[in-house]
């Protein structure tokens, strides 16, 4: 469904889901002043599918509002390098197939015919990656419990928007940005069917084990590799420094926290649902933990149930991202990812390792003793 006019979604445009008719709307209209488009009905229209094309300034509003993105539509060079790029694997594939054909050709009968019948299945296969109406449903779903757990849970007493907060002990650095994100993440994964109907201790045990290593690839999500900040994506939150990490944690840790940052932003700046889908699959992996021989994490009471989970999510992430990259770039991105996130969890496992070391559980907020296993 179109988070615009509510209409029929026919896919992923400038980071929401829309229908056709929005997403040219929004191309057309979203990079013009102000002053061109006038509001008729002094901004009150409330925009659905039967009175979408009354009011243009309301409906780029609401696409405003509901998260689309200007910065993503692409001038008319990037047009067509894009073009080109696509004109360029179109080849590749050709040159591949025609490769796969000549191979083929030079096998006997009995052989031929495995192939065929191994082909025939690689195509059965490949027709149910497409992705279906029932998997834009959930990805919208997906986006909207994102957007509702950053809604649900603001900065309090802290300075707004623009102002940056000054982090210069690791106290600070756990209980402020890492807490909130922390609080985010566990109400993203709370709106969650599959996470919902977990045993109550294997939710614990995800959690508690999990969260510190999710805390950095979310935190991905709203890192500014110009300025080395981090500020929440469309709200007033204030603006953290990222060198504030040297005071708070040391020179190493923010380099190896700072180089995951920069590995992830081409990733996050091409489409960040995919980060928002890694973090749900990473949720339900046992063993990516921050556990020690101290503090080993627990056996889980139904694993069956949280693979099936997880499996889940690995589908729809295989079948978005080959409907959206192709087959082979699809390959490539999710074999990235699976380096970025070991890389993550060695650098949590440090950070849990350097607060343990520096701080007692006093001085630590409730959750954040059970995340750095202080409690």
């Amino acid at each position: 469904m179109c988070v615009v006019c509510l209409a029929p979604a026919t896919g992923y445009n400038f980071d929401q889901i829309t229908c056709e008719s929005c997403k040219a709307f929004f191309r057309r209209n979203a990079l013009k002043s102000s002053n061109v488009i006038k509001c008729r009905c002094n901004g009150v229209t409330d925009i659905n599918v039967h009175n979408r094309k009354r009011c243009k300034a309301c409906r780029l509003a609401k696409c405003f509002a509901k998260g689309m993105r200007k910065e993503w539509i692409l001038t008319d060079d990037e047009k067509r390098t894009k073009k080109q790029k696509i004109e360029e694997n179109r080849r590749l594939r050709q040159l591949q197939n025609c490769q796969t054909k000549t191979d083929e050709e030079n096998i006997d009968n009995s052989a031929e015919e495995e192939e065929e019948s191994v082909q025939n299945a690689l195509s059965v296969q490949c027709d149910t990656c497409l992705i279906s109406s029932q998997d834009w449903i959930t990805l919208e779903k997906i986006q909207c419990a994102y957007a509702q757990s950053v809604k649900l849970n603001s900065l309090v007493g802290l300075p707004l928007y623009p102002s940056t907060r000054k982090l210069s002990t690791p106290a600070q650095m756990v209980n402020e940005p890492t807490n909130i994100h922390s609080t985010r993440l566990i109400t993203y994964f709370k709106q969650l069917p599959e996470f919902c109907e977990l045993e109550e201790d294997d939710k614990l045990t995800l959690i508690k084990h999990n969260l510190l290593g999710l805390v950095f690839i979310r935190a991905t999500l709203i890192y500014k590799p110009a300025n080395d900040t981090y500020q929440e994506y469309g709200t007033d939150d204030c603006i953290f420094d990222g060198k504030d990490l040297i005071e708070c944690y040391g020179e190493q840790l923010y380099k190896k926290s700072t180089q995951i940052m920069c590995s992830f932003i081409d990733i996050v700046e091409c489409d960040r649902l995919v980060v928002k889908i890694i973090l749900i699959i990473m949720l339900f992996s046992k063993g990516y933990s921050t556990c020690t021989i101290e503090y080993p994490e627990p056996v889980l009471k139904n694993s069956t149930q949280v693979f099936q989970s997880q499996n889940i999510y690995v589908d729809l992430l295989w079948r978005y991202c080959e409907e959206k990259f192709g087959f082979f770039n699809t390959i490539k991105l999710l074999v990235r990812l699976i380096t970025l996130c070991m890389a993550v969890e060695s650098v949590a496992k440090e950070t849990q390792q350097y607060v343990q070391s520096k701080l007692t559980a006093d001085e630590l907020a409730p959750l954040m003793q059970s995340v750095m296993h202080l409690s």
